[in-house]
C-alpha cells in the first residue's frame, strides 16, 4: 500500500466520526419535569422523608411554587418533629 492511501483510510474514518449526530442536551425545564414526575410518581411516604431533610426555608420555597407538595410537606415537618421529639397540632397554621 502506499502512504497516501493509509493516510486517506485514517481522514475517512475521522470525518465520519464527526458526521454522527451528537447526544441532545436537556433543557432545564424537561430537568424540572423529570424531577416533578420522579416526585410525583413516588409513593408519600418515601417523598416525605425525603423533603425532611431539606431547610426549612427550602421547604418554604416548595410550598409557595409547589402546591400539590402541600400534604408531602407537612407529613415531612410532622416526621422532622416527632424525630426531634415534639409534637405538632393535628392542623397546621397557615402562613401568610
Amino acid at each position: 500500500r502506499p502512504a497516501g492511501a493509509a493516510f486517506d483510510t485514517m481522514s475517512s474514518s475521522a470525518s465520519s466520526c464527526r458526521q454522527q449526530p451528537r447526544p441532545r442536551r436537556i433543557t432545564r425545564a424537561a430537568s424540572r419535569a423529570a424531577a416533578a414526575a420522579l416526585l410525583s410518581d413516588s409513593p408519600g411516604e418515601v417523598v416525605a422523608h425525603i423533603l425532611k431533610q431539606c431547610e426549612p426555608r427550602d421547604l418554604g420555597a416548595l410550598a409557595c411554587t409547589a402546591q400539590w407538595l402541600h400534604p408531602l410537606l407537612e407529613l415531612a415537618l410532622r416526621l422532622r418533629a416527632g424525630e426531634n421529639g415534639h409534637a405538632l397540632p393535628k392542623k397546621l397554621p397557615l402562613g401568610d
